[in-house]
């Protein structure tokens, strides 16, 4: 049986101020929550290499092996009416184009059941995915010209099975989809290195 990693509810965490710390098997820290800054316990890692910079940002580093999947960590309870404000920098290029970028989890049921936006650094695009086992439907996508070393914020949020993303900029990817209604939330990557500097969440 596949893990559930969202986990029961019960007092809210302390708001915090970034990502810091997000370093290896953190356990996930039971807690109900209407809004929170990650801090270092709450997080707990899933798949991939991350890294902690001495600026409290941290890092998920590109993995070229056999086998290698998307990065993913990911924090919280289950929620539903879900907003997140994520903060991201590409620092490379994708070492297997198209594919590689960076993610933002949510509606996170278990590693093989979520929904995620991507960030295709290669593809310029923004692609809506969601998973289910071992099946994988792009649910949307748009186009977008992500560059390298530049700071991203997007806003996601998801209500009543309509799933938004909305770029600074104001370029927005939206589907609707309702078959998972609730689920906690994470950030991961694919094929690239990726710097999350904020980390904001809200939902009920």
């Amino acid at each position: 049986m596949v893990e559930n990693l969202c986990h029961s509810r019960g007092n809210a965490p302390a708001p915090v101020r970034n990502t810091a710390n997000l370093l290896s098997s953190f356990p996930a820290r039971a807690g109900r929550f209407s809004r929170f800054l990650a801090r270092d316990e709450d997080w707990k890692i899933i798949a991939g290499r991350w890294a902690r910079k001495p600026d409290s940002c941290v890092v998920m580093k590109t993995e070229d092996k056999p086998g290698a999947g998307e990065s993913m960590a990911v924090i919280g309870p289950s929620l539903s009416d879900i907003d997140l404000r994520v903060r991201f920098t590409l620092q490379t290029d994708t070492i297997r184009p198209p594919d590689g970028g960076a993610i933002i989890f949510f509606l996170v049921r278990n590693a093989q059941v979520h929904l995620s936006f991507h960030f295709c650094v290669a593809k310029n695009r923004i692609q809506l995915f969601k998973r289910t086992r071992r099946v994988w439907t792009m649910l949307g996508e748009g186009k977008f010209a992500f560059g390298l070393n530049r700071e991203y914020d997007v806003q996601v949020r998801s209500r009543l099975g309509l799933h938004e993303c909305r770029m600074e900029d104001g370029t927005t990817v939206q589907a609707k989809d309702g078959q998972l209604e609730r689920g906690c939330t994470g950030i991961g990557g694919k094929l690239c290195d990726v710097e999350f500097s904020h980390f904001w969440a809200s939902g009920v």
